[in-house]
């Protein structure tokens, strides 16, 4: 009889001393129990599976993702322990399979394997020196052997590659460079974006007195460029204000053309002050401190009462200027004995 007759033949038997049926119970402890909903739930889950492949392989990331990140270290007991079990079933599979992953992880994050497989060798040197040493030397000695010169010539497909980066990483677009009209910052065009081909609110470069002509309350922009640079594009974007735009009262006004492409002994003659400052280097080449900066104003008026000749005196004579590094001592006297002209 199957299991609903049973059932049925109970629930319709009336008598109690009927001896027609016998009743015989099966004690199911807690383990019977969950192997049972283990073995349900496996069942549902193959079912699933074979319906919503793609759709089951998302929620299972985002379960282990969310595993991962309320127990780190569980997660990684557990990890551990399910590919120790796979490599020990399946050796050849597990090392395709991992082959693949770390060539995928290698193109994806190149900087992180790096240091991350740097770290390894490293743990393992120490911890097998001996056969760290032999299996380097094998390497070396294999990697010997199979060099052969000279080398074969590259393929036609590789001089193509090699020859095209080149002319593109040369081109004029690569380090040609043009101002920003929010922040004024000189950019490599590539990094550019035409203000005319843009369609966002630019009233969030509204300001009034930054600069002589903006009066009113007006979008602060260079006239003279249609170009804004990526920073400015992500903030103007969300409707924000670049630090460094020059609706920030950043504005100094235009460079004059006597002003623009001055020499550096030029730049230091006009300069108003002078600055130094205090960097400490560390091994790994950043920055430890970059500060204590200090600024000396440098008697430009003075300078250029005493800088020498009229300009239609400039062909017909020469003069020498000596500049003292101690601002202290530069006084107006020392500036007019050291000056001298010759004149014919």
């Amino acid at each position: 009889m199957s299991h609903d007759q049973h059932v049925s033949a109970i629930l319709n038997h009336k008598c109690n001393n009927c001896p027609d049926f016998i009743t015989i119970f099966k004690i199911i402890t807690s383990e019977d129990n969950n192997d049972r909903i283990k073995l349900v739930h496996a069942n549902k889950m193959q079912r699933y599976k074979v319906r919503n492949d793609e759709k089951l392989k998302d929620l299972n990331i985002i379960a282990v993702k969310k595993n991962h990140a309320k127990n780190p270290e569980k997660h990684a007991k557990n990890n551990l322990t399910a590919v120790n079990k796979y490599n020990a079933n399946n050796p050849e599979k597990h090392q395709q399979v991992n082959l693949a992953a770390v060539q995928k992880f290698n193109i994806m994050n190149p900087d992180k394997h790096a240091s991350s497989h740097l770290a390894v060798i490293q743990k393992r040197n120490a911890n097998n020196l001996e056969k760290h040493q032999q299996s380097n030397l094998a390497a070396v000695q294999q990697f010997n052997q199979n060099i052969k010169f000279p080398p074969k010539p590259s393929a036609e497909r590789l001089q193509h590659i090699i020859i095209s980066n080149f002319c593109t990483d040369t081109s004029p677009n690569a380090f040609i460079e043009s101002g920003c009209a929010v922040c004024g910052k000189l950019t490599k065009a590539k990094e550019l974006i035409e203000l005319s081909t843009l369609d966002f609110n630019l009233d969030v470069l509204n300001a009034s007195g930054i600069t002589a002509d903006n009066i009113e309350n007006e979008v602060v922009l260079i006239d003279e460029l249609d170009s804004i640079c990526l920073k400015c594009h992500k903030f103007i974007s969300k409707e924000k204000r670049q630090q460094l735009s020059l609706a920030n009262g950043l504005w100094v006004g235009k460079v004059p053309e006597e002003l623009s492409n001055l020499s550096y002994a030029e730049q230091l003659l006009i300069a108003r002050v002078r600055h130094s400052r205090c960097i400490v280097r560390v091994s790994s080449g950043m920055h430890k401190m970059q500060a204590n900066a200090i600024t000396f104003s440098n008697p430009t008026p003075k300078i250029y009462l005493f800088s020498g000749p009229m300009l239609h005196m400039a062909c017909t004579s020469s003069s020498f200027i000596v500049a003292s590094s101690h601002c202290s001592t530069f006084s107006l006297n020392m500036l007019s004995q050291s000056y001298m002209m010759i004149e014919r």
